[in-house]
């Protein structure tokens, strides 16, 4: 490595040499991800989504990622280059679900009132009952502002650590465990049962 390389950082022609072994053998982006795919798939579904919707999403990433290597690393860094890849497009869908419920709701809110509402009591067994603190926080998650989601489902769902997930998106450790304290305090007033 010159002096040129090291001063041009990741544009220099190592980073363009380091794009091009990526975009020029897929294989090296498929086994990388195939590798990281486990992990990827807790962070999906711990941000709420269904299983066939992270396979979409994930689906999606690993197809963008082909066409367009972007800023990947090489196999060093293959794993959270994946995880912010994913956690962004988490996001993006995330996102785009809160616009259409936030229309979906306005217009059910019409329709009930044009209809008459009328409740229907579910059952109260232990299974029914998980299920629903199940539904109610992954209600919840998908209605907590993404700042506080991500970190909090790395943390839970993942295993990882404020470091770890300073790292991986790119936050200092203390801000992490200030986000992971208000997304808990965000989740225990959300979730308290109703008096």
């Amino acid at each position: 490595m010159d002096a040129a390389d090291t001063a041009a950082g990741d544009h220099g022609p190592q980073a363009r040499r380091r794009r091009a072994t990526a975009a020029d053998d897929p294989g090296t982006l498929l086994a990388e991800y195939t590798r990281c795919l486990p992990r990827l798939r807790r962070v999906v579904a711990g941000l709420g989504f269904a299983p066939a919707d992270a396979d979409d999403i994930l689906q999606s990433v690993f197809v963008a990622a082909a066409e367009n290597p972007g800023d990947y690393r090489g196999p060093a860094e293959a794993e959270a280059w994946w995880c912010r890849l994913v956690v962004n497009a988490s996001l993006l869908e995330y996102r785009r679900r809160q616009r259409f419920q936030k229309a979906t709701r306005v217009v059910g809110s019409e329709l009930e009132r044009a209809a008459g509402s009328h409740d229907a009591e579910a059952g109260t067994a232990g299974g029914v009952r998980r299920a629903e603190d199940l539904e109610r926080v992954r209600a919840a998650l998908q209605e907590m502002d993404g700042r506080l989601a991500v970190p909090l489902v790395l943390r839970y769902w993942c295993g990882m650590d404020a470091t770890e997930i300073g790292a991986l998106l790119e936050i200092p450790p203390a801000t992490i465990r200030g986000r992971l304290r208000a997304a808990r305090l965000w989740l225990a007033d959300r979730l308290d049962p109703p008096e």
